[in-house]
């Protein structure tokens, strides 16, 4: 029985690392082909450095957009507050009677009502 030396990623590795030397190792099919594969696999490296470049520069601008547009309306919130409450100081300024205020007066005046009936009363009894 064989002994296996590391864990079976490390075993992956190994073989991936074989498998990049056997084909390093294989022939060239035609003239110059070689030097093809080789530029096209470094202009594909290329391309993907800018691609990854350019997406990060995207996401940073994206990001500065947001802030932005969250500074603004964070700034229209503050100057529709100050113009709301100054357009409501008069409002705010008056004092307006509650529901009880406004029970206790009627109670009141129906009491008045009720003593100017007993004086218009007593002053028809006093003619008579």
């Amino acid at each position: 029985m064989k002994k296996m030396r590391g864990s079976p990623a490390t075993g992956n590795l190994r073989m991936a690392a074989r498998k990049k030397v056997t084909a390093k190792k294989a022939p060239a099919r035609g003239k110059g082909s070689r030097s093809l594969v080789g530029l096209a696999r470094a202009e594909a490296e290329s391309l993907m450095s800018d691609a990854r470049r350019m997406g990060a520069g995207v996401q940073k601008r994206a990001e500065k957009v947001v802030q932005n547009f969250e500074k603004r309306a964070e700034k229209l919130l503050r100057t529709l507050e100050t113009r709301a409450a100054k357009m409501m100081e008069p409002v705010l300024g008056k004092s307006f009677a509650s529901r009880r205020d406004l029970q206790d007066l009627r109670g009141r005046i129906a009491d008045l009502e009720k003593q100017v009936k007993e004086l218009a009363r007593r002053s028809a009894v006093a003619a008579a």
